[in-house]
């Protein structure tokens, strides 16, 4: 479980820090990846939002990692982002 508060709460938090420091002119230098602004900041804080509240899900219903990966609840988002951290993330879970 520690890996889905690492991988996507504790960006979610980040991201909210900084987005109330930013306006719609500042530029975002990220550690690694392209210079974004805040609309990308904002898209990808949600993504990680969203992933964090499915993978809570399957861990408050009972899920093994196996279940959880096996029903696939990122694939959607997996298709715009990509497969960064989410089957990563899913072996957390137990």
């Amino acid at each position: 479980m520690l890996a889905v508060e690492v991988l996507c709460r504790v960006p979610v938090k980040g991201g909210d820090t900084i987005l109330a420091l930013v306006d719609n002119d500042t530029k975002i230098i990220p550690g690694h990846g392209p210079v974004g602004d805040k609309a990308q900041l904002e898209n990808y804080r949600a993504m990680l939002s969203i992933a964090y509240e499915r993978l809570q899900k399957l861990k408050a219903e009972g899920e093994t990692a196996q279940e959880a990966a096996a029903a696939k609840p990122l694939e959607d988002l997996e298709a715009i982002w990509g497969n960064v951290v989410f089957l990563r993330v899913i072996v957390g879970l137990r």
